[in-house]
């Protein structure tokens, strides 16, 4: 008689549910773990990384006198002039950004003696008397001294028994008490600004004003009825240069950047675009 054999039964051992959710909280709690150890790793290593930051540009403080075209003045609000170009065409040159000051011409030298500027560009001549206080760049204009008055004056000594005026703090100030010195009567009076003193001679309570013969020009424009001439001088031949404070090593600087614009014809344009009708 044949034999039934009955197969085993399959017995299925079913894990534990409460230990399969204690194992996955595990895992993902040690994931988190891993990840905010990862990332404050991370965090800390970039906080001790030197940052790349771009290079900011030197401000460099400038002192105007903005009363004295066609060098510096102002025009629908703005700076303007011969000298403004040039000290943005040196900026350029020197990778600087400028921030102006717009002060009396006779403050200007104090001001970059006591650090409230870096330098000056306006109008100053090169004197041995000046360089005694402040250093200059080399030259980048020469100057001629002109007069203006109601009647033309041909000589120095024409100037006698009048009154002349001019600004105070620049090199006219020398040349009208030259001029005081060698011709009988003459008076001198200062004025902090050339609007004031072109007002006085235009109400007659001076009778002549000492200044440059391009600036007398630009004058002239406005007042046809003054007569200006030309006188020769010996203050103006070293010519009119950037002012910087004793030691500065901006000059190092200075120089080579005015050289170069010398050299690539941006002075000569620049000479050209202000003086051409002078």
């Amino acid at each position: 008689m044949a034999t039934i054999r009955h197969p085993k039964p399959c017995v299925i051992f079913l894990k534990n549910p409460c230990f399969s959710q204690r194992l996955l909280m595990k895992t993902i709690i040690r994931s988190v773990v891993i990840a905010l150890a990862t990332l404050c790793i991370f965090l800390f290593i970039h906080s001790r990384t030197p940052k790349k930051t771009a290079p900011t540009q030197t401000v460099l403080r400038l002192g105007i006198s903005a009363d004295n075209p066609p060098f510096t003045f102002v025009k629908d609000g703005v700076y303007v002039g011969f000298e403004i170009d040039l000290a943005r065409a040196l900026a350029s040159q020197m990778k600087c950004n400028l921030e102006i000051l717009d002060l009396d011409f006779g403050g200007l030298i104090p001001a970059v003696k006591n650090d409230v500027v870096d330098l000056v560009i306006s109008g100053f001549n090169i004197t041995e008397e000046r360089k005694k206080n402040v250093a200059f760049s080399d030259p980048y204009y020469f100057a001629e001294t002109g007069i203006i008055a109601h009647e033309p004056i041909r000589q120095a000594a024409d100037l006698a028994n009048k009154r002349i005026g001019f600004q105070h703090g620049s090199i006219w100030e020398d040349e009208a008490k030259s001029i005081a010195c060698a011709s009988n009567g003459v008076e001198v009076v200062g004025f902090h600004r050339i609007n004031q003193i072109v007002q006085e001679l235009e109400q007659h309570s001076i009778d002549a004003i000492v200044i440059e013969t391009t600036v007398a020009q630009q004058i002239l424009d406005s007042h046809p009825h003054f007569k200006v001439s030309s006188i020769p001088s010996h203050s103006t031949q070293n010519g009119i240069g950037v002012v910087v404070p004793n030691g500065s090593k901006l000059l190092d600087q200075i120089n080579p950047a005015l050289a170069e614009i010398k050299q690539n014809g941006t002075l000569k344009k620049l000479t050209d675009k202000w003086f051409a009708n002078a």
